[in-house]
């Protein structure tokens, strides 16, 4: 245990809360937390995670162990406990809120959402519309190539139970076996249970959001527009202009009656879909927590909600005016990009043109001086993120599809 700082007055107890991880992109809602004058606690196996140096108290203890968890909970009687942004914590939330009485989502609807397998059954036996799927637990490369040839689609191999789109690869030729063989030794790689799907690839535009849920209704909804690299997100956006009620009422109609069947009472859920050519709906992902890549703080500047905030008074069971719900529109148009290094190598410098550095509202550096970035980084690694305002929807699309133009990344190659 490493005790960084205390804010505890004699006699005052604050509200204890946990999080599970210390990331990044949960390093915003530990602060937040401390700013709230809540008790932030963080524990991940990574002894230098960045969270933990903004923490009360942090712990060297995996987001995975669900009992070494629920132990470290019981012990220093936290008040909530919180997965902020990631998928893989989720369950061990749930499973120590549900042993503790304390409020979280029903853990057997986390186990449901986190696992593409469950999920891609839940979805068909309850009639919502999504990509062709099948599971595996163990693989015969025959039946595979015969359920490639059934599926006929672009397929896509997903490890079940992975976070941030890792171990997610294209099968391009269904009849090449070795290529088969590594793409499903690539999503086990990232699979903390070795499953497996196949899925069909569904072209269309993808938009996502975050709502949040209070007593089984869903008082917040957004609804934003998502931009990729190849596999994993670059861009996400948020825009007054960027509105089709018709599309946008059938999602938020399959997120309420997901909410219902899942028994989901109060908190955060997030979203992913794909609009295809026949302006169908086509559900990707929903899953029990905040989108990640600093979208509340995105979430925040366009709508004036903070996401974050009502995130941790739900963890804690503290409740909170509705009306602060009210008139949370998208204002203007806004969007994060996620830089990713485009070679491996060592990091050195990260230069913007004058032209896109007007529409920055925040540069978040993830990399550091000399940091170095493997092959695989290229998809997943991030540099930096930028929150953006601009002028107009075109604006934003010409500078997001663009910014090659307006980045200049330079990384040394001879490490």
């Amino acid at each position: 245990m490493e005790i960084l700082q205390s804010n505890l007055k004699k006699g005052e107890k604050m509200k204890k809360i946990l999080f599970l991880g210390g990331t990044y992109t949960q390093v915003h809602a530990i602060k937040k937390a401390n700013d709230l004058g809540y008790y932030s606690i963080v524990t991940d196996y990574k002894k230098h995670a960045p969270g933990k140096q903004y923490a009360m108290e942090s712990y060297d203890i995996s987001t995975l162990d669900k009992d070494a968890v629920l132990d470290l909970s019981r012990k220093l009687q936290i008040d909530g406990i919180i997965s902020y942004s990631v998928d893989t914590p989720a369950i061990t939330a749930a499973y120590v809120a549900e042993k503790m009485d304390l409020p979280g989502h029903p853990l057997k609807s986390v186990e449901i959402l986190t696992n593409k397998d469950l999920f891609r059954k839940f979805l068909i036996e309850n009639d919502f519309n999504c990509p062709k799927a099948i599971g595996y637990n163990s693989y015969n490369i025959d039946e595979i190539i015969e359920n490639c040839k059934v599926l006929k689609k672009t397929i896509m191999v997903k490890p079940v139970d992975s976070t941030g789109s890792r171990g997610i690869s294209i099968i391009k030729d269904i009849n090449d076996i070795n290529e088969i063989s590594n793409k499903i030794k690539y999503a086990q790689k990232y699979s903390r249970s070795g499953n497996f799907v196949l899925e069909e690839y569904v072209d269309g535009i993808q938009v996502s959001g975050d709502l949040f849920v209070v007593n089984g209704n869903i008082e917040f909804f957004s609804y934003g527009k998502e931009y990729f690299y190849n596999l994993s997100i670059k861009a996400h956006s948020f825009s007054e202009s960027f509105r089709d009620s018709n599309i946008e009422n059938k999602m938020y109609n399959i997120a309420k009656s997901i909410i219902s069947k899942l028994n989901i009472v109060t908190g955060v859920c997030n979203y992913e879909a794909r609009i295809n050519e026949n302006n169908d709906i086509v559900l990707i992902e929903f899953t029990p927590r905040n989108a990640g890549n600093l979208t509340p703080i995105l979430i925040k500047y366009s709508t004036g909600l903070d996401i974050t905030e009502l995130l941790l008074k739900s963890a804690l069971g503290i409740k909170f005016d509705l009306d602060i719900f009210n008139d949370k529109s998208v204002k203007g148009h806004w969007a994060y990009y996620v830089i990713r290094p485009d070679k491996a190598g060592k990091f050195k410098k990260l230069e913007i043109d004058d032209y896109l550095e007007k529409n920055i509202v925040e540069l978040n550096m993830l990399s550091k001086l000399d940091d170095i970035y493997g092959e695989n980084d290229i998809e997943y690694g991030t540099i930096a993120i930028m929150i953006m305002k601009f002028e107009s929807l075109s604006e934003l699309e010409d500078k997001i599809n663009n910014m090659y133009k307006y980045i200049k990344i330079n990384i040394e190659i001879n490490i």
